[in-house]
């Protein structure tokens, strides 16, 4: 081969960022950049990429699973923790160079850097900037021994300075995703680090004391920052006062339902239904729900934007009615009204039902049905039946 086309092939294989690469100083200012990748390491000087974030800087500079990350100049990058210090100087919004290997060649690709918000921007999607208020409340007062005891051994260690720095990195790291994007009780943590028991006690011991499942919705919906109507909602009552009794609560949790939902159409609310399984699954396996390729990936992105439209209260507020007649005196009330209902006539019973029945009717909900004593036959979807 003639020397000056051997040189034209050499710099053509080998990009001009190789040359004269430095290892990465022990101390680098952080600034808090990510590309949305993770790496793994296949030996002591040499690291992979592992996953992409779909829709992250590294999934629109073309990074694909298995590159050799080899670079980013000046750097040398040898480890996952070079890689992470590396990027994290960046700012978002700036670019940088990935010197990587692919099947045996190397290739330079840009990337510009994003921030964790940007590239979680699921979680804020649809949310007010501002957070909503503390709707439950931890006790603030007298430290508890444990938050006492650690206070005297980080005076003692003289760590005081070091607390200082946690709380204030951890503050900073909340207001990062932005403090709508978690729930109180959770950024209340991360400002008061030492009184994370103290919280876990507090929210352990409210659960622990509730005797009913209402009391339980009522806690659920408090730590989830949802302010929650404890009184159900009961309708105008009906002629018989059985079927007020239990057609009541049934139609208020119906209305709120239908409230809760009414931003999707139905459509919607059946591909809601029909894909929240894998999601679970998904997570149930993982703990991630992009650990799939992109096309599952995307359908989960999909289901959670759908899943975002569901007003929680209404939600809440609509079991709460449901949740009254479930204790145990309701449905001891419940069974003694009913046997004072007139057996229904077999003309008003749904399609292929048979048997004797105290009330059958289709409602807004769907069929409501009370079988009688004696063998009855349920032959269709209903949204209540008594037996």
């Amino acid at each position: 081969m003639k020397p000056a086309l051997l040189l034209v092939v050499l710099l053509m294989g080998t990009p001009g960022h190789t040359q004269n690469l430095q290892d990465l100083p022990s101390k680098l200012p952080s600034r808090y950049g990510v590309l949305g990748l993770r790496p793994r390491t296949i030996d002591s000087d040499r690291i992979a990429v592992d996953k992409i974030s779909l829709y992250s800087p590294a999934h629109r500079a073309g990074l694909q699973k298995g590159d050799l990350i080899v670079a980013i100049p000046p750097y040398r990058i040898r480890n996952t923790d070079e890689l992470n210090r590396c990027v994290q100087s960046y700012a978002p919004g700036d670019t940088l160079i990935l010197i990587i290997e692919r099947a045996g060649q190397r290739l330079e690709l840009a990337s510009t850097v994003s921030d964790i918000r940007h590239l979680y921007y699921l979680m804020a999607e649809g949310l007010a900037n501002k957070p909503s208020a503390l709707i439950h409340s931890v006790p603030t007062g007298k430290s508890g021994p444990g938050e006492q005891a650690a206070h005297l051994l980080i005076e003692r260690e003289h760590a005081i300075g070091q607390l200082d720095s946690l709380q204030k990195a951890l503050v900073f790291d909340a207001g990062r995703y932005g403090s709508a994007c978690r729930l109180q009780t959770v950024n209340l943590a991360l400002n008061n680090p030492l009184s994370t028991g103290r919280i876990a006690r507090t929210l352990t011991t409210k659960f622990a004391s509730g005797t009913t499942l209402a009391d339980h919705l009522m806690h659920a919906a408090r730590y989830l920052d949802l302010e929650v109507s404890h009184r159900p909602q009961t309708p105008p009552e009906k002629d018989d006062p059985a079927l007020s009794f239990l057609l009541g609560p049934l139609s208020a949790s119906n209305q709120l339902t239908n409230q809760a939902f009414a931003a999707l159409s139905d459509a919607e609310r059946s591909e809601l239904a029909n894909s929240i399984p894998d999601l679970i699954a998904r997570f149930g396996d993982t703990l991630l729900l992009d650990e799939g390729d992109s096309t599952e990936t995307t359908a989960h992105i999909h289901t959670l934007r759908l899943a975002k439209k569901i007003e929680l209260s209404a939600l809440f507020s609509s079991a709460l009615n449901l949740v009254q007649l479930t204790e145990l005196d309701a449905l001891k009330s419940l069974r003694h009204r009913i046997k004072n209902l007139s057996p229904s006539p077999v003309e008003k019973l749904p399609p292929d039902s048979s048997g004797e029945f105290l009330y059958a009717e289709y409602t807004p909900m769907g069929w409501v049905l009370i079988g009688d004593d004696g063998p009855n036959f349920y032959g269709t979807d209903a949204a209540v039946i008594v037996d």
